[in-house]
């Protein structure tokens, strides 16, 4: 569990400041999702562990769902600062989507036991849905502007390969161990690379000869015309 919130300040009379207060709950709320999955989560188990009367928890979070989407907030967060740190200093779109591979995988293996139950149905609410579409589409966007400057392909096509990246990648992790050893994650990180490199060749293709068929029937019919 990562504290990303905590300052480590105290009110004047001793109590924690709010962030570090809502930031305590939340690793309470962690450790009760680690140890029992989302239906452990409830603003009473919440109170209980954290030694603090259920007001103080509605006091920080308006129910359930505002509990779980911070929580979903600070982790996700944590987790991509660790991806954005590993491609600090990464060239290159191939060597870019290996280094992210492998930052993903090695991330979601430390953080899955909280970060899988958020992102399934079980857990899944109004507010956590918008707050992982909002993720997705600035990893994507994100993405997609990397393949597009680096390849000269239309943003269209970098979408889909950006899809076949993340949607590809979830599917391989899904189906690893919890804690993949060297060769599991060098057989995933190897494989997404794969596909999603070929994925951009072959859609890249597919682009230049379908514009190109475009530009034939344009002459012809200016032929003709003619």
């Amino acid at each position: 569990m990562v504290r990303t919130g905590a300052t480590g300040t105290s009110a004047p009379d001793g109590r924690l400041s709010r962030p570090d207060r809502q930031d305590a709950l939340l690793d309470t709320a962690a450790a009760l999702l680690e140890a029992g999955g989302a239906s452990a989560v409830t603003m009473e188990a919440v109170a209980a562990n954290a030694g603090v009367s259920r007001p103080l928890v509605y006091k920080h979070f308006t129910n359930r769902d505002a509990l779980m989407v911070a929580l979903f907030r600070r982790e996700s967060a944590a987790f991509d600062a660790e991806v954005a740190e590993a491609l600090a200093d990464v060239e290159g779109l191939e060597a870019l989507i290996r280094v992210s591979a492998e930052a993903i995988v090695d991330g979601f293996a430390r953080r899955r036991r909280v970060l899988r139950p958020l992102l399934r149905g079980e857990s899944m609410n109004a507010g956590l849905r918008q707050a992982q579409s909002e993720r997705n589409r600035r990893h994507h966007r994100w993405y997609r502007d990397r393949v597009v400057a680096e390849r000269g392909v239309a943003p269209d096509v970098a979408e889909a390969v950006v899809t076949v990246f993340f949607g590809g990648l979830s599917a391989l992790i899904a189906t690893s161990p919890a804690r993949p050893g060297p060769e599991e994650r060098r057989r995933t990180v190897d494989v997404c690379v794969a596909m999603t490199m070929g994925g951009l060749d072959r859609l890249a293709t597919a682009a230049e000869t379908a514009a190109g068929a475009a530009d034939g029937d344009g002459d012809a019919a200016e032929t003709g015309r003619g």
